[in-house]
């Protein structure tokens, strides 16, 4: 057994840090863990080659001494995992629910965007096709809803020779002076089609009609073509510029021609005056319909699809 030491000044530091420890544990049990290690030290830089000694009558081996400052050591590292732990616990939950706010923005945002295209999908829906007021080059007037009153088109320009057609299926407009027997033929088979009933406005009007669904595009005297471009201001919006012109040995084309266009427009079936051998008709579109042209006397019917043009843009061949 090794040396022991009855000296009393050891006994009263001993019994001393013991009372304090007794203290401070029952004020803040972690600072009283950290004076156990510092007894711990300085009764072990006192008594280095002791291994036990008295105080106050009582003795305390040093081995007793080392393994309480094992359990200290145990009991702070316990502490300190636990307060980790709770840490971690605090920042996950931190992240979830800055996870889920997030997540129900996104899904707010996302319902918004959802909103905004069927509203933007609306609008095309009522204004598949708008019309152009003159169909002039550089002096067309755009209107973007189709729901307007014969009065409200009046307000928006004058009214121009080809626009004279009323917006029914039977043309009642006076014909010209120098009206022709081919005109008058002419009027009388417009005034026999018949728009089908019942139509969406995404159906292709007269490519639903039996007369016209075999109809070319051209034959040896006439071609029917168009042109698409974007337009400057709107490119969701598309300039439509439909010829029809002799080719090959034709003659010129004189007199009235008669464009069918889709249903939505407010016109239909719109007149056009042949000028310099050909006829022309302008309007404004967002999808591609398609159109019949109806000249000599009612003896030229040509069809084209304007979905079918080449290098068209696919936004406009999908409107």
């Amino acid at each position: 057994m090794g040396k022991q030491l009855t000296i009393n000044n050891v006994g009263l530091i001993v019994a001393g840090g013991a009372l304090a420890v007794v203290a401070i544990n029952e004020l803040h049990p972690l600072h009283s863990n950290s004076i156990y290690l510092l007894l711990a030290a300085g009764v072990g830089a006192i008594l280095p080659h002791l291994s036990s000694f008295k105080a106050g009558g009582v003795e305390v081996t040093l081995r007793e001494i080392e393994n309480r400052v094992q359990e200290v050591k145990k009991t702070m590292t316990e502490n300190r995992e636990r307060n980790q732990s709770a840490q971690a616990d605090i920042q996950n939950r931190i992240n979830d629910v800055a996870a889920e706010a997030a997540s129900a923005q996104a899904d707010i945002q996302n319902r918004i965007n959802d909103v905004a295209a069927e509203a933007a999908r609306a609008v095309k829906r009522e204004a598949r096709l708008v019309w152009e007021v003159g169909g002039v080059p550089g002096g067309a007037q755009k209107v973007r809803q189709r729901s307007f009153a014969p009065a409200n088109i009046e307000a928006t320009a004058p009214k121009t020779e080809a626009e004279e057609a009323p917006a029914t299926d039977a043309p009642t407009e006076q014909e010209p002076a120098s009206a022709t027997t081919d005109d008058a033929a002419l009027l009388q088979l417009v005034r026999s089609l018949k728009v089908p009933k019942n139509l969406d406005d995404d159906d292709d009007t007269w490519a639903l009609v039996d007369e016209f669904k075999d109809l070319p595009a051209a034959n040896s005297t006439r071609a029917l073509t168009a042109e698409v471009t974007p337009d400057s201001d709107d490119p969701d919006w598309y300039r439509v510029r439909i010829t029809l012109a002799p080719v090959g040995s034709g003659a010129p084309i004189v007199g009235r021609v008669y464009f069918l266009i889709h249903h939505t427009f407010p016109k239909n079936k719109v007149p056009a005056v042949a000028s310099n051998g050909t006829a022309t008709l302008e309007r404004y579109a967002y999808g591609a319909f398609t159109v019949v042209a109806l000249a000599d006397g009612g003896n030229t019917k040509l069809k084209l699809d304007l979905a079918q043009l080449p290098n068209l843009p696919k936004e406009f061949a999908e409107g």
